[in-house]
């Protein structure tokens, strides 16, 4: 919701969480690894789609100056980066209380 109240580009938030997630990958348990990105494929679910993505172009067609066909673009790749991280973060903890 900042991204679309605040005109931030969606390439800001989208490079350095992808490229966080990649940088994490080594550090991770392994069997979290493939857990991480099908919990991001789990995550953009019907129920979630459809709440905030709608959610996301209410608020954009509502903000004066906003295209809520545009600013609701990249939505979903945000919905999905949130359990990635989480995921790959609790992997390296795993692999943290292993040793």
């Amino acid at each position: 919701m900042a991204r679309l109240v605040y005109a931030i580009p969606l390439l800001f938030f989208l490079i350095p969480g992808y490229l966080t997630a990649i940088l994490l990958l080594p550090f991770s348990d392994r069997e979290f690894i493939g857990i991480a990105f099908d919990s991001g494929g789990v995550a953009t679910g019907p129920m979630a789609v459809t709440f905030l993505l709608s959610l996301a172009v209410g608020v954009a067609a509502g903000i004066e100056g906003r295209n809520p066909v545009t600013d609701g673009f990249g939505l979903i790749a945000l919905i999905a980066l949130a359990p990635i991280l989480s995921v790959l973060a609790l992997g390296i903890l795993y692999r943290r209380m292993q040793r």
